[in-house]
């Protein structure tokens, strides 16, 4: 695998991500506009914010990819210079 083609990925990780925390957002916004002594309001709530904290941490992890490959790949061309 290319350091080119590893920025990608982390960089469509991270568009993926920030799309799926946006939604998930939505959807908690959304919560409160359903009649609170439903019960499965509150548990879609409960499992919205675990999905929300989910796409955070796999987000920070893509992020991450493609510092560490920028990194790299700085390294390489001071190598190379």
């Amino acid at each position: 695998m290319n350091l080119p083609s590893v920025i990608q990925t982390g960089l469509s990780g991270v568009s993926r991500g920030l799309e799926n925390i946006q939604e998930i957002a939505s959807d908690i916004a959304q919560v409160g506009t359903v009649d609170p002594e439903d019960q499965k309001t509150t548990i879609d709530l409960t499992q919205s914010v675990v999905d929300l904290q989910q796409q955070k941490l796999a987000t920070q992890a893509s992020a991450k990819v493609v510092a560490t490959a920028e990194e790299v790949l700085g390294t390489l061309l001071d190598v190379k210079a």
